[in-house]
């Protein structure tokens, strides 16, 4: 029997969920694989996941001990385990069979520990690598509906793919990781840019938001953009990619603020046009804007000027500065 010396209780807010998870995230971090599932009882289903992997010893079983390449999910050599544990302490079925034998968890009794969990051996060899477990049928879909197989991906990018899931739909390497409400597409990231810590949680909101913006900018030249989309989340973080900014056109209210058009479309929304404004291509636009609104209106550099203090909000010094300046630029001449 292989002795972990872990309590019973450990990780103690993982459930089969987090299990199911790790299982998957073992495979997807090692490639192709195949899942066969079947319903055993109601709502209870039997699943087995396998694939090529032929371990020299049983030494992929040490706490720590991980082969997997650069940029995995995992990298701790524990995720696959543990989740033993988790199906044991919830009575569940997890064994996992190999050329070297098969491997059941159990809890056994350490005279000075107690209660721990390990991994009882027997001689039943498999072709396959395989992991077989029990688990709600419910519980199940998340995963199998879930991971990202290689048709599903769309768009490619240095940091992250476009997938064809669900709108709003985050994985880390393939491996379902959350949902968030205000975005146009799936993505995937590779691991190396959008980290999961140990226990797999959430990435930060700010770093998802980064990375959803560079993968959108990446392939920007790729996906079609409406002027509405410039308030999805996409593009909270980062900038906006040439190809949306190029379809604004911005314009001069009859009250003198700066609006966005782009077909019939007027944006109006100052929040918006911060965004579009960050872009160095709109930035111009609007400068070129302003220039042509001054010079059509033949205005004086001092008039200008003086239009200008009386839209700020300045203190007696500042003022008694701006009109010094002001009395200066009645010399200027108009280019």
């Amino acid at each position: 029997m292989i002795k972990f010396g872990i309590s019973k209780n450990y990780v103690p807010n993982w459930g089969v969920v987090q299990a199911i998870r790790e299982i998957y995230q073992n495979f997807i971090d090692y490639g192709e694989f195949n899942v066969e599932s079947s319903e055993i009882m109601e709502g209870i289903s039997h699943v087995t996941i396998s694939n090529d992997f032929k371990p020299d010893s049983w030494e992929f079983l040490k706490i720590g001990f991980s082969k997997k390449k650069d940029g995995a999910i995992g990298k701790h050599g524990e995720g696959l385990k543990l989740a033993g544990l988790i199906f044991d302490r919830n009575d569940k079925l997890f064994s996992i069979s190999s050329c070297l034998g098969s491997a059941k968890a159990e809890f056994y009794e350490d005279e000075n520990l107690g209660e721990c969990y390990g991994l009882k051996i027997n001689t039943n060899t498999s072709e396959r690598f395989e992991i077989s477990f029990e688990a709600n049928t419910e519980d199940l879909k998340i995963f199998n509906d879930g991971y990202v197989k290689e048709g599903d991906v769309l768009n490619s990018s240095w940091c992250g793919d476009i997938v064809n899931k669900k709108a709003g739909s985050i994985f880390v390497g393939g491996l379902y990781v959350c949902s968030l409400d205000g975005l146009k597409y799936a993505i995937d990231f590779k691991p190396a840019y959008v980290n999961l810590g140990r226990d797999r949680d959430m990435p930060s909101t700010w770093s998802l938001e980064y990375y959803t913006n560079q993968v959108i900018n990446s392939c920007s030249r790729e996906l079609e953009f409406e002027p509405e989309d410039i308030n999805n989340r996409e593009f909270n973080e980062g900038s906006i990619p040439n190809e949306l900014s190029e379809k604004f056109k911005p314009i001069m209210s009859e009250s003198g603020d700066i609006q966005m058009k782009a077909g019939k479309t007027i944006v109006t929304d100052s929040n918006v046009i911060k965004k579009l404004t960050s872009n160095p291509i709109v930035a111009k636009k609007v400068e070129k804007l302003k220039y042509a609104v001054i010079y059509k209106q033949k205005k004086a550099p001092s008039t200008v000027l003086a239009e200008l203090k009386n839209s700020l909000s300045l203190n007696e010094e500042e003022r008694i500065r701006f009109d010094s300046i002001i009395k200066l630029s009645r010399n200027w001449k108009q280019k």
